[in-house]
């Protein structure tokens, strides 16, 4: 099992054994981040570093911790074709926020879980694999006001996918496998 996985599996953990919620918690918090994703590995190496963005919900599952989820997309160039490579993903997001209540500055750790999809036209023909991504994701989180947080973080991930297909018929090639590294900024909103 990978360093991630093992981190990853671990905040799951923390997250399941948290305290109840307290009245005093805010029921919902919504996030909207936009970041910097940069695939890497042997599968990967055609693949250039691109911009995306993603939207999160989180309720809260203890007094320092919450449960999310959300959807990812980022689109990225390649080597190989002239159109974009397209990444979506919808993920599950434990997260144990750490410090004290009251600090100016509070930083947090986080795990990903996601359904993956690559997407991408060569020549003529579409082409999309679905995966599993793993990940760690670390930062820290600024209040503002009340209700609202700027948050800034980095993330990396493992991602394995199958093969692709075309128009819902197998293409016999392999989605291929790999990390990638996420810089993201976030606001944080409790309505």
């Amino acid at each position: 099992m990978s360093r991630t996985t093992m981190l990853a599996c671990s905040t799951v953990l923390l997250v399941a054994v948290g305290a109840p919620p307290t009245q005093a918690q805010q029921p919902l918090e919504l996030s909207i981040a936009g970041g910097w994703l940069s695939p890497s590995g042997g599968d990967f190496a055609d693949t250039h570093a691109g911009f995306g963005g993603d939207v999160t919900v989180r309720v809260p599952t203890g007094q320092r911790y919450t449960l999310g989820g959300g959807v990812h997309w980022s689109r990225h160039g390649v080597d190989f074709a002239d159109d974009a490579y397209d990444v979506l993903a919808v993920f599950a997001e434990p997260r144990a926020l750490l410090g004290s209540a009251g600090a100016r500055a509070r930083p947090f750790v986080a795990g990903r879980v996601a359904w993956v999809r690559e997407s991408i036209t060569v020549g003529t023909q579409d082409r999309d694999a679905n995966g599993l991504g793993v990940g760690l994701l670390v930062g820290v989180v600024v209040p503002v006001s009340g209700a609202v947080d700027l948050e800034g973080g980095v993330g990396g991930y493992h991602l394995a996918f199958g093969d692709f297909s075309s128009a819902g018929a197998g293409l016999g090639i392999d989605g291929g496998s790999g990390r990638a590294l996420a810089l993201r900024l976030a606001l944080n909103v409790r309505p």
